[in-house]
């Protein structure tokens, strides 16, 4: 038998630890982790954190299970039509309409996310999906041009595998945009080859962490005006994040909180320009469980 609504248990601590109020479409989206919960065979949750210099934005919430059907994604826009019902609101979803056509081929996801990155201040706050196609070349290239012409270099060079993650960020205030993410792991930039093509794109900083890391992914967006590098740590180098990446003491307690829970992965995610400058303001941190 499920153990059900644990999800929903992380995210009711992780509300109380940080203190986050109760901001609109929250308890929507906990109707629909409850839901996934209910129905889906594998469930995932991500909570994370965006830190600010001294400002903690902590109501950003994802949980992944498998979409293998359409029936399963109009569960997702059913859910995104209960936030988009008050009038202040404008959620527009044109962007994943246009990527999920009607001859998709749902066997090609390795996984999907959908969250919640929840602001005070409603305009500022989002939907996301986020999933990972994989051997699909026709809808990677649909995802690169959605995601422009001048980042396509980029993000060619950094495709060393078939697979390609990707978000959709659609904004309370109407905006939406799409983000690349190629990701290499560790026995893939061991290869002379691979490293090379990530000397082109990457600088050397950014590329320091790495023997702590199993994966990274590297964000390329419009949205962003540099490339946002997230790394995924190796398990047993949990504690040694701050060895690599100075933090400010409210990161110390997010991660501090987090290191008590079972945690099945952990990333964080820094603008390459500020690793190169070496004034890390800004820094989102995540946390599977």
């Amino acid at each position: 038998m499920k153990a059900l609504h644990k999800k929903l248990h992380y995210i009711s601590a992780h509300q109380e630890e940080f203190g986050i109020e109760e901001l609109y479409a929250l308890d929507i989206f906990k109707s629909f982790v409850e839901m996934v919960e209910n129905t889906a065979d594998n469930c995932l949750l991500e909570s994370g954190c965006k830190i600010e210099r001294d400002r903690l934005h902590a109501a950003r919430f994802t949980v992944a299970f498998d979409l293998k059907t359409r029936d399963r994604l109009k569960t997702v826009f059913d859910f995104f039509d209960r936030v988009n019902a008050r009038d202040d609101i404008q959620i527009d979803r044109s962007l994943i309409e246009n990527f999920f056509t009607v001859d998709f081929d749902f066997s090609k996801i390795k996984d999907f996310w959908v969250g919640v990155d929840l602001r005070r201040e409603l305009l500022e706050s989002s939907l996301d999906i986020a999933l990972t196609i994989e051997d699909y070349p026709e809808k990677q290239e649909v995802a690169i041009a959605l995601n422009g012409k001048d980042l396509e270099e980029d993000t060619r060079t950094l495709l060393v595998n078939s697979s390609l993650h990707m978000g959709f960020d659609l904004g309370f205030n109407g905006k939406s945009n799409i983000e690349l993410y190629p990701f290499i792991k560790e026995p893939e930039w061991q290869r002379i080859d691979i490293q090379q093509r990530l000397i082109q794109v990457l600088s050397p900083v950014a590329l320091q962490p790495l023997p702590i890391c199993k994966a990274i992914f590297v964000g390329i967006s419009q949205a962003n005006s540099a490339k946002k590098i997230y790394y995924f740590l190796k398990k047993e180098n949990f504690n040694d994040l701050f060895t690599y990446f100075p933090a400010n003491n409210i990161a110390r307690r997010v991660h501090a909180y987090y290191q008590q829970k079972p945690l099945i992965r952990m990333a964080i995610a820094l603008l390459e320009s500020e690793l190169q400058a070496g004034t890390i303001q800004r820094m989102n941190l995540y946390y599977h469980i």
